[in-house]
């Protein structure tokens, strides 16, 4: 079971963290160069492969398209993209960033990027959690059950659950939870009994 849980927790991790040291968080906005909507489309798939990498190494919080209007059936009239982003300093995020696909094929207007740092004050957890996700919240609820304490409906509400994961777990289990989440945990960090 040990052996089990150890790997759903390192597989959650795909690289090591963007920077050793404080990252900062940064907006990106990017507006699309007139007329690339039909070359955006047909390379997109290679962008979007890269952005889910950068988002499971933890250097993308989110990011998504921005349209003129919104998307109806059929249209997908977009007009550049945004981001949060995690990273050092204004210059990591251009090094990073400049080496998509859309900034080397012109998509992007790289000339009027604008990055700004940035704080989240407020986060919701997914509705729809990702694999990863699910895989950290089974560790988590594994260790709480250990412990003999089941979280309930606390998943369905996540100041609920945090709350609840705060109470159980240790200082340095929630220090290991949040890395967990943000993509930067060690394996000599995992707690004893996940390492057997």
């Amino acid at each position: 079971m040990a052996q089990a849980v150890r790997t759903a927790v390192l597989s959650t991790i795909s690289s090591p963290s963007i920077a050793a040291g404080k990252t900062s968080e940064w907006l990106v906005l990017l507006a699309d160069k007139p007329g690339v909507l039909e070359r955006r489309l047909q390379i997109r798939p290679v962008h979007s492969k890269n952005f889910v990498r950068l988002h499971e190494s933890g250097f993308v919080s989110w990011a998504g398209p921005v349209f003129e209007e919104h998307v109806i059936e059929g249209t997908r009239p977009f007009i550049g993209s945004i981001m949060v982003v995690n990273a050092p300093s204004r210059e990591i995020v251009k090094e990073t960033l400049q080496k998509d696909i859309f900034v080397k094929e012109g998509i992007w207007d790289w000339d009027h990027v604008r990055i700004f740092p940035f704080r989240t004050i407020l986060r919701q957890a997914a509705r729809n959690p990702s694999p990863r996700s699910e895989r950290i919240v089974r560790v988590v609820t594994l260790i709480c059950h250990g412990r003999g304490v089941r979280l309930g409906d606390a998943h369905h509400d996540a100041t609920k659950h945090a709350e609840k994961v705060a109470s159980v777990l240790k200082p340095v289990e929630r220090l290991i939870s949040e890395a967990t989440f943000r993509g930067v945990i060690m394996p000599f960090l995992l707690p004893e009994q996940l390492r057997s």
